[in-house]
């Protein structure tokens, strides 16, 4: 069955950790890094005027830098089978 993380409600913020690095793209990262085959988070232009789960989405204008990160996170996830194959 596949698997799909959905960090934005699971952090339920778009805070960042003292790494400079948002606490929704850390859980993901992990998700990924796990093994997910989906990852579900929420993004819209102006999250405080969002109908629903604005203080978790992100910005439109961070997509480009999550979706690099979690492509780097799926090639470490892919060089962890290879090691165990």
């Amino acid at each position: 069955m596949p698997v799909c993380v959905d960090p934005s409600h699971s952090v339920g913020s778009r805070d960042m950790a003292p790494d400079g690095v948002l606490d929704v793209a850390h859980a993901a990262a992990q998700g990924v890094v796990a093994g997910a085959n989906m990852v579900l988070v929420d993004f819209h232009p102006d999250p405080s005027q969002a109908l629903v789960d604005g203080p978790q989405a992100l910005l439109l204008d961070e997509l480009p830098k999550f979706a690099e990160d979690m492509r780097t996170c799926h090639e470490f996830y892919e060089q962890r089978l290879n090691i165990w194959r």
